[in-house]
Formats: structure tokens, sequence, C-alpha cells
């Protein structure tokens, strides 16, 4: 998969609505590449998003977040590249009224049934994962970071292509608020300039922070590239991804 085939590629891009999961959209229609992108049904802003996703090229998949439905989907389209960009924030819980670990619900369940969707699939996609950093080799007790743990390691088993994204903070202006986020890149920014400066650059690249685009750029071109397989993409090596792609 290069630059000259992507126009017989077809993407399947989930979490398109969210902040990363935009700009995705945005740079696979750039690139020719036959879009889906999933709204869900119940959203309060699926006019809005249809509109401004139809202006792209992209074509709409609003089908509901079940097993069935998504396995309906790859049937009938059987895509080449998968995207996995959900997750969800306690307010966004709050809202949707999830009870219980919202992230063993959402981030990981949903994530799961869509892996399962796409590892039925006749057309085998590439299935790009977005994960984050702090993911070892033993389960973690932070739920958030266990959701992420137990969809890594199912995407080994999972007979698939895969990559899974290793981002640290993403910055920017997202549409949800997300403070202790943000609090926490304007930190990991400040330490990684000292760090720079006394010539730990290693240690300045895995923590730097990435806006949304970027790292958007960074997951759009290991999808598209066949040297990305089966892996797992530090923060450093996104860094360096996203200005390849610019």
């Amino acid at each position: 998969m290069d630059r000259d085939t992507t126009s017989e590629v077809t993407a399947f891009v989930t979490g398109a609505t969210g902040y990363t999961g935009r700009s995705v959209v945005a740079l696979l229609r750039r690139r020719g590449v036959t879009t889906l992108a999933h709204i869900r049904p119940e959203s309060t802003r699926a006019i809005e998003d249809t509109r401004d996703f139809e202006a792209l090229g992209a074509r709409i998949i609003s089908c509901p977040w079940n097993a069935a439905e998504l396995s309906a989907v790859m049937d009938a389209e059987r895509p080449q590249v998968v995207f996995c960009l959900i997750g969800t924030t306690r307010a966004r819980a709050r809202k949707d009224n999830v009870k219980g670990d919202i992230y063993d619900t959402i981030d990981y369940g949903l994530s799961s049934m869509l892996l399962h969707a796409a590892a039925m699939c006749q057309s085998q996609p590439k299935f790009i994962y977005l994960s984050c950093t702090g993911i070892g080799t033993s389960e973690p007790r932070n739920s958030y970071l266990r959701a992420r743990y137990k969809i890594e390691r199912e995407l080994k088993k999972s007979g698939l292509s895969w990559v899974s994204a290793r981002p640290s903070f993403i910055t920017g202006n997202r549409e949800e608020s997300r403070p202790l986020e943000s609090l926490g890149a304007r930190f990991m920014n400040s330490a990684v300039s000292v760090a720079s400066a006394f010539g730990a650059k290693k240690w300045a690249s895995t923590y730097r922070s990435q806006t949304g685009l970027e790292l958007a750029r960074a997951l759009v071109a290991a999808a598209l590239s066949d040297d990305y397989h089966n892996r797992v993409i530090e923060s450093d090596e996104l860094q360096r991804l996203h200005r390849l792609d610019d």
C-alpha cells in the first residue's frame, strides 16, 4: 500500500468525530482514500458532522455499536484499513449514563467488538489502534491503561496486520474540555524543554505532546505504509512520522 495505490483503498474510521479522528478523515480524503466515517446514531451533532464529512467526500456510516451491525458493515464494505480512535472521559460517560468501569465498558469493550468484527471480515483489514504511552508488559492497575493493555494483547492474537500508536499527551483545541490532560501537557512540555537543554533528547522526544493533526498525520502515514506491520509505535516515532508526512 503506497501513495500510488491509495485510490484503491477503503478506510473505516471509528472515532471519526473526535479531535484526532476529524483530521484522520480529512487527511485520508486528501490522499484519495475512500473513507467511511462513523457517526453514532444518537449523536447530537450528527447533522453537522454529516455535512462536514460529506463536504470532504467521505461516506457516512451510522450503525449502532453492536457486534451484528459492525460485522454487517465490514461484510458490506470490506475495508482495507480500520481506524479505532475511540475512547471516553468521565464527563462523557456521565452524560451517556455509563455505569461501572467506563474504560472497560467503552475503551476496551467497543474496541474489542470492532477488532473482532474486523478479524472476521473477508478483507482482513489493517487495524490502526490509538493506544497511549505507559503500556508495559504486565497488566496495569489503572483502568484507563488496563483497557489499552488488553486491546494490545488481543491485537497480537487477532491474525490481522496491526499498528498500535502510543502518543504522549495530545493537545489543541478540543470541543470537549480535558483540563487534566491540558495541565499535564503543559507540565510535560516544560520538563521536555529542560531535558532537551541538558541533553536528554530521547526522553524529551518520548514525552513531548502532539496536536490532533500531528498525531493524525502519523496514523495515516503508518496505515498506508507497508513498513508498519504488527508494530507498536511509541511517541518519539510518532513525532518523526508526522514530520515526514508534512
